[in-house]
């Protein structure tokens, strides 16, 4: 199977406020994608009303073929661009895993997240042996009395930030507080 009959995870950036819009159409074409979102209340017309937004603005997930993703700008006529992977200098994929265990930490939970754009400190790398996050691996990051396991999308430990040894450049970052004795070290 060529490379571009693979599908892989990319990552797409939008025109500011249209990401909800790009999820619609996707769906009607049948390419799976993901957004992080979460429901916040506005007032419009005098009335709170419960809204879904996007929790990183203009991000958006595709999963598809190379060739299919290539596609979509020009062939579909949506506004999108793909961010690009600065050392291979193609577009910016993201491992199944690291996605799959990023989406089932945010359907779990998302109001129990903590979500960040900025680089980490470097902790260990666990696996989550029990409970809902059972099966994700991410790193570890401990305040006093608490624990919690870092999920990130767009880098990996041996990733390390040029500007400092100890932090990892990540695309977006996931954390949620679980028990020390649900971790195994990986």
């Amino acid at each position: 199977m060529s490379d571009s009959a693979e599908m892989h995870w990319y990552v797409a950036r939008s025109r500011n406020d249209h990401e909800m819009k790009i999820r619609s159409r996707l769906m009607e074409i049948g390419v799976e994608n993901f957004i992080p979102t979460q429901v916040v209340v506005r007032t419009k017309n005098g009335k709170k009303v419960k809204v879904e937004v996007p929790v990183v603005r203009n991000l958006i997930f595709i999963h598809a073929t190379k060739e299919v993703a290539l596609s979509l700008p020009n062939g579909y006529g949506l506004n999108l661009w793909y961010m690009i992977d600065p050392v291979k200098h193609t577009l910016l994929e993201i491992p199944t895993k690291q996605m799959d265990d990023f989406k089932l930490v945010w359907d779990l939970d998302p109001e129990a997240l903590c979500i960040s754009e900025e680089p980490i400190v470097v902790g260990g790398r666990v696996r989550v042996m029990k409970g809902n996050f059972a099966g994700v691996e991410g790193n570890v990051v401990s305040m006093p009395n608490k624990t919690y396991v870092v999920v990130s999308i767009g880098a990996s430990p041996s990733r390390l930030s040029a500007t400092s040894p100890h932090q990892i450049d990540a695309l977006l970052v996931a954390k949620v507080k679980i028990p020390k004795s649900y971790l195994i070290p990986v």
